[in-house]
């Protein structure tokens, strides 16, 4: 008995599955056209949210073996894990890469930006991701240490590298010497060396000092603070600089935080930092700057950083440029929720159109509701309209005058009699159908009849 109720509940599902189905591949024939329609305002409108972000992207970086390009490479090894190619593009300056970005001609459309260049708040069509990393100034030199509160007054007259023209680094200096009242212009011990040219030549002794800005993990500002003969400046006036200059700050390297084995440094230095901004155009598919900020993320705390607490970074510090919209919901509400239980893309779609989508759901549930009378109003209307066409040829039986009219009257009525045989109609209709098999009959009998007529008379 189980066995035979489990059975028959199933071939009653399946009825009406396939009934449903039935019925809806009648409606959609019957209304192609609007469902043609509809289908390419899905299209068009998927083209222009554009849910699915390019395959390239590149990122202009700065000089090769600066910290910014090994930054630069992590993000590409980040943007792998979402199947995007990241291609970091070298570039000798700031004014170079920002030249890149905004260029409709270049590839580009992402770079870093140290906070203290050229100004880029007149920038067109570029937005803001926010800061990633602090960027120290450093001050190196050979000799005994010096103990100068003004730097800038005791190298004023010594051979000193600060960067090339194009370059975040010699920026900043003008602006630190002339708070000191100096010129840039005139002074030929000023030397615009590119940075590995510069720490080559102040290890040999062929400089007395260099002015850079560089992560303190950089190979290069490594590979100088580990020669005892190079020391690094103290700026004791840390405190002062960052009142003028308020895109700088006072960041401290504890002593002997380089080195305890030699208790390296033996007092507390002060540095003057930067902050690396990252910029992108604004166009810049949502899905990439979400990757870039999740990097971001993911590089800070990917070990500690020794100028700020874990998960400060990215933080938006410098606001030379106005946030991206996306950047503006990363530092309110963080990345979308449901980037956790579906891929990067599908997630910012959802984030980007969940407003719309509630809105196409308030009127897709009533729709729903009305789907079943659309389905007995196809129904009805079906049986309807093979009732008026009976009637017709009914009509016309009644007033045949010759056997050819009714002949022709009787083609009329087979192709009715094909079309009724082939109808679908909904469960509440099987009862008109099966009428109208027997009307359909009726009027065949009723033609016959006036064959009959015809055929006695002659």
């Amino acid at each position: 008995m189980k066995s035979y109720f489990v059975r028959g509940l199933f071939q009653e599902i399946k009825a009406n599955v396939t009934e449903e189905l039935d019925a809806l591949h009648r409606i959609a024939f019957a209304n192609r056209v609007l469902l043609f329609l509809g289908l390419v305002a899905v299209l068009l409108a998927l083209t222009w949210i554009n849910p699915f972000p390019p395959k390239k992207v590149y990122l202009a970086t700065g000089q090769p073996g600066s910290s910014y390009r090994l930054l630069g490479e992590k993000f590409a090894h980040y943007f792998a894990r979402y199947g995007i190619e990241l291609v970091p593009v070298d570039s000798p300056g700031i004014n170079d890469r920002l030249s890149k970005l905004t260029d409709d001609g270049s590839p580009v459309s992402s770079t870093f930006y140290v906070a203290g260049g050229p100004a880029i708040d007149d920038l067109q069509k570029v937005v803001s991701l926010g800061s990633i990393q602090y960027s120290p100034l450093w001050l190196l030199y050979r000799g005994q240490p010096v103990a100068d509160d003004n730097a800038i007054r005791y190298f004023s007259d010594k051979t000193i590298a600060v960067g090339t023209r194009d370059n975040s680094t010699q920026n900043i200096f003008k602006k630190i010497i002339e708070l000191h009242g100096f010129s840039f212009a005139g002074m030929n011990n000023f030397l615009e060396l590119p940075n590995v040219e510069a720490a080559r030549r102040l290890k040999a002794g062929g400089i007395d000092a260099m002015f850079l800005i560089d992560s303190i993990d950089s190979p290069l500002i490594q590979s100088l603070i580990a020669d005892p003969e190079i020391h690094i400046f103290d700026f004791r006036l840390a405190d002062a600089y960052t009142k003028h200059l308020p895109f700088l700050d006072k960041l401290v390297i504890p002593r002997g935080a380089l080195s305890l084995k030699r208790v390296y440094p033996a007092t507390d230095i002060n540095l003057l930092g930067s902050t690396v901004t990252l910029l992108v155009e604004a166009d810049t598919h949502p899905v990439i700057q979400w990757i870039f900020l999740k990097a971001a993320r993911h590089i800070s705390n990917q070990r500690p950083q020794f100028f700020a607490d874990p998960d400060f970074f990215p933080a938006y510090m410098d606001r030379s440029l106005p946030l991206s919209d996306v950047a503006k919901r990363f530092y309110q509400s963080g990345f979308p929720p449901l980037a956790k239980y579906m891929p990067l893309w599908m997630a910012d779609f959802v984030d980007r159109v969940w407003f719309h989508l509630l809105a196409a759901l308030a009127i897709l549930i009533p729709v729903i509701h009305l789907v079943g009378g659309v389905r007995q109003y196809y129904s009805d209307k079906v049986i309807e309209n093979a009732y008026r066409h009976l009637r017709q040829i009914d009509d016309s039986a009644a007033g045949l005058t010759s056997p050819e009219q009714a002949a022709e009257l009787m083609e009329d009525w087979q192709r009715l009699s094909d079309d009724v045989a082939g109808l679908w109609v909904s469960s509440e209709n099987v009862k008109s159908l099966f009428a109208l098999k027997r009307t359909t009959r009726h009027v065949r009998d009723h033609i016959r009849d006036k064959v009959a007529a015809f055929s006695q008379e002659n």
